[in-house]
């Protein structure tokens, strides 16, 4: 018995009292076992106290406990709950430090943002250097639709209010719109217009301003330089498909990209005492809505024309047709020699006065912009759209 045993009997014995005696240890042990299952589950809850506080915790590590019928059961199941909580208030506290941070940095990006930034890359260039853009010109169109900021803008409104909604969709669209932006000024491009959530930019086949004249290999074409800009664009988009917005719901979103060359005539239209909207038209953006009606989220697609002319240049994962007007387009899987950047020469802050910059703002949004308030352009409101399309107009042959 000092040695450990649990009880003896002598010999000769009892078969009965055996297995009485036998009962009795084994239903010992059993709430011997149960002892110690219980201490064991209570350290659990113990020790999910201290990773609470060391920012730890992992609500399954109670599961076993938290499984148990008992007030012990039902203690872990309040504590995973309180826990669960508590994680979720500091992620949110995170996530509004964050977008605080953020904030204040795009505020202060805001008040030094030149005027000059609502002017198209290649216009503010021509300015700079007294020319004027021709009337006539050949290039590569480049189509950008991001998609997903519908239930997104809805999701904002709701959730934050019409002001503080508005604020935060112009946060986001900026996020996303100055990572595309970029890439296409890295390959020479200018963003000519803005529609909705999609932009329409052109890259001229003169790429030799401001570097002496001469062409700069593959660069020179500016059809590689809108599939490469292309390319770059759904890598910059990346880190931006999935969106978490302050109230906690989460969205994606994702962007096609169309590109076709050829030639455009372009225009400044509108009155420069209320706005220049700057135009480009002709059969290359006929011929850009169908391959971008094509195109899915996620591509690139190209006009076939592009793909035959740089041969084994250009790697192709998908051919599809336009059943209509029986065009080929090609979904691009990457480039098989890479296309060098060809950035625009860097202009000073100050290189446009702000009366060269005025014509390309609205009146009330040019006011704001010089009184600080850029932060206060954004607002959600009912609306009426109201779409005009004309018709019978040649833009390629009548001068």
């Amino acid at each position: 018995i000092e040695m450990g045993a649990t009880d003896y009997l002598p010999k000769p014995f009892n078969p009965a009292l055996l297995a009485a005696r036998l009962n009795a240890s084994l239903a010992a042990k059993r709430l011997r076992d149960l002892e110690l299952e219980y201490l064991e589950q209570v350290d659990r809850v113990t020790g999910a106290a201290q990773a609470v506080e060391a920012a730890s915790f992992d609500p399954k590590s109670l599961a076993p406990v938290a499984a148990r019928e008992d007030a012990l059961g039902q203690l872990a199941r309040v504590f995973q709950r309180m826990a669960r909580e508590v994680y979720l208030r500091e992620q949110r506290l995170k996530q509004q430090l964050r977008q605080l941070q953020v904030d204040v940095e795009e505020m202060r990006l805001a008040v030094v943002e030149p005027l000059s930034a609502y002017v198209p890359m290649d216009r503010r260039q021509a300015l700079v250097r007294g020319d004027v853009l021709p009337h006539r010109t050949t290039g590569t169109a480049l189509f950008a639709d991001i998609s997903g900021f519908t239930p997104l803008t809805a999701s904002l409104a709701q959730g934050l209010g019409l002001q503080r909604g508005a604020e935060e969709l112009t946060r986001l669209l900026n996020q996303v719109y100055g990572a595309l932006i970029a890439e296409v000024h890295r390959y020479r491009g200018s963003v000519i217009g803005f529609s909705g959530d999609a932009i329409s930019c052109w890259l001229d086949d003169d790429p030799s301003i401001g570097l002496r004249g001469e062409p700069v290999g593959p660069a020179a074409d500016s059809s590689l330089r809108a599939v490469a800009c292309g390319l770059a664009m759904q890598r910059a988009m990346t880190p931006l498909a999935s969106v978490q917005t302050p109230t906690g719901d989460a969205f994606s979103l994702a962007i096609k990209i169309a590109v076709v060359s050829g030639p455009v005539r372009r225009f400044l239209a509108g009155d420069p005492q209320i706005q220049n909207i700057e135009v480009i038209a002709g059969r290359t953006l006929d011929d850009l809505a169908l391959a971008e009606q094509q195109a899915r989220p996620g591509e690139v697609i190209v006009q076939a024309s592009i793909v035959e002319g740089a041969g084994p240049t250009i790697g192709v994962s998908e051919w599809r047709t336009d059943k209509a007007m029986g065009h080929r387009y090609a979904v691009i899987a990457g480039l098989g020699e890479a296309v060098p950047d060809l950035p625009w020469p860097e202009l000073p802050p100050d290189s446009l006065s702000e009366e060269q910059c005025r014509p390309w703002l609205l009146p009330a949004v040019y006011h704001r912009m010089c009184s600080g308030m850029k932060q206060f352009l954004a607002e959600l409101r009912p609306a009426v759209a109201l779409f005009l399309r004309f018709s019978g107009i040649d833009y390629d042959e009548d001068e």
